[in-house]
């Protein structure tokens, strides 16, 4: 099988495309003479009803733009902790923001692909567990330890089956996943559950376990080769550990990665095409943090549809050519690209 190698370049670049050129140095220009977008108005959410009388806490990540005159629009759900309980609060919520619009040259202009984290809850953050969630939680982390797989699966879909559930509960469920996933050595599913308990952790969980899920989000994105995003792990880290002991490998590892960005070596990363799991049915694609603002895809087996980079101010969709090398302008900011395509298309 031929497969797909996705490469953070630091030399050798080339813009192939000549729609695409015209893209980069417009955004380009746009960006660096302009200013982000920033709230004066976000109203907290109201919470649904339903998700009231059943006793359920829980989050929803939202991707959106805001328009020239600070108006959001674009608004879609990327992520939730439970179905159908506050995805539709979560973007209304969204809608009603406003913001200071983003400048160029002094003029207000559009800016996309902003992100937001809506939690919900009904009481003060509490860590602890309630009790017959904590019963299960416990005894699948002991069939976890004891390799009985069989018997932590269903404990997980018990616990997933249930609606009654606060805040602390929904983050202990991917942090269950996560250590399911890792002793089972699915790394891609181990990260996945990981970036979820992720997103409330520093409220929902205890000090310790959060800086323990940092940690292991950091080894999980160094091993993927997503050295941006191990970086930023690292960084949260050390604000929520300050006792981190100077001779600590983190520390080695981090300015490993700092020296490899810095460098001339070429970082390919793996990965593959798959339906993505908080999507709607038939979504298939792979998506990565870039590295590094130029990148080329080679060694393809099976099909390319499209590839998109998603920056802080807008979106580039690109046709899929093996010999092209891209190049996004540093002052575009972080970027990621989503590849979509056959699903099954190994990343390697």
């Amino acid at each position: 099988m031929r497969r797909v190698a996705i490469a953070c370049l630091a030399t050798g670049l080339l813009l192939v495309s000549a729609t695409f050129a015209e893209t980069v140095e417009d955004a380009a220009e746009y960006i660096a003479e302009g200013t982000y977008a920033i709230p004066i108005k976000r109203n907290p959410p109201k919470y649904p009803p339903k998700a009231l009388r059943v006793g359920i806490e829980g989050w929803v990540v939202v991707n959106f733009s805001v328009n020239e005159d600070g108006t959001t629009d674009d608004i879609v759900v990327v992520n939730t902790s439970i179905n159908r309980f506050f995805e539709k609060e979560a973007s209304r919520t969204v809608a009603g923001w406003k913001y200071k619009p983003a400048t160029w040259d002094g003029a207000p202009v559009a800016q996309a692909n902003k992100t937001a984290s809506i939690v919900f809850t009904m009481t003060d953050s509490s860590t602890a567990l309630t009790g017959t969630f904590k019963k299960n939680y416990e005894a699948a982390q002991a069939a976890i330890e004891s390799g009985d797989f069989t018997t932590a699966e269903k404990l997980i879909k018990k616990m997933d089956s249930s609606k009654k559930r606060l805040l602390a509960d929904v983050c202990h469920l991917d942090v269950l996943k996560a250590a399911y996933w890792r002793a089972q050595g699915d790394r891609v599913n181990t990260l996945h559950y990981l970036d979820r308990a992720l997103v409330i952790a520093d409220v929902a969980v205890e000090n310790e376990l959060y800086v323990y899920l940092l940690r292991q989000a950091f080894d999980e994105e160094v091993f993927s080769n997503s050295y941006v995003t191990a970086l930023k792990h690292y960084k949260t880290l050390k604000k929520f550990d300050t006792d981190i002991p100077a001779d600590d490998p983190i520390h080695s590892k981090a300015e490993e990665i700092q020296t490899i960005l810095a460098g001339d070596s070429n970082i390919v990363t793996t990965g593959k095409i798959a339906q993505c799991a908080d999507c709607l049915p038939d979504t298939l694609f792979w998506d990565h943090q870039l590295n590094r603002p130029h990148f080329s895809i080679d060694q393809v087996d099976g099909e390319i549809a499209e590839v998109e980079i998603l920056c802080g101010f807008q979106s580039v969709s690109l046709l899929y050519n093996p010999e092209a090398v891209w190049s996004v302008d540093k002052n575009w900011g972080q970027c990621q690209i989503r590849v979509f395509g056959e699903e099954g298309t190994m990343l390697e």
